[in-house]
């Protein structure tokens, strides 16, 4: 499995899952590879995910990559942390221990690892505010090549 050729698929196969869930409606389809391209400006709540690091791992005979995947989940704090809760619920729903049909691949598991909250000062925000809150979640995932 040479490095990179599953990144594509595995993003493809997430968005896939994505469409269409409870999440794609909590978030109005705004779930993003990377960072969120701040123009024109940020519309909230959003997600974001990317690879944090893929590592090779080998048997005699079989070949995997293990990849940790982070979520984050961001959301005006005026919303509240209970709004926030109900998408990262929906989230944890879709991806963990879920399957996902990469091409090329065999997903062996995706599993949430870590979970932390946090608060971000960001640019103001429509109503003033300027505090948002940010769930992220690690994903372990292992992969084998078809």
């Amino acid at each position: 499995m040479s490095d990179g050729d599953y990144v594509s698929e595995l993003f493809d196969a997430i968005m896939d899952k994505f469409s269409g869930s409870a999440l794609f409606n909590d978030l109005g389809g705004r779930f993003f590879q990377g960072e969120y391209d701040l123009n024109p400006p940020v519309v909230y709540p959003y997600g974001k995910f990317f690879i944090v690091v893929g590592t090779p791992d080998r048997t005699f005979t079989e070949s995997y990559k293990d990849i940790i995947l982070q979520v984050s989940l961001l959301s005006p704090k005026t919303l509240g942390a209970a709004s926030l809760a109900l998408i990262y619920n929906h989230m944890i729903d879709l991806y963990d221990e879920c399957s996902l049909s990469i091409t090329g691949y065999t997903l062996l598991w995706m599993r949430e690892t870590v979970h932390s909250q946090m608060e971000e000062i960001v640019e103001a925000l429509p109503d003033g505010s300027s505090v948002v809150n940010h769930w992220s979640s690690d994903f372990e995932i292992r992969i084998s090549k078809n």
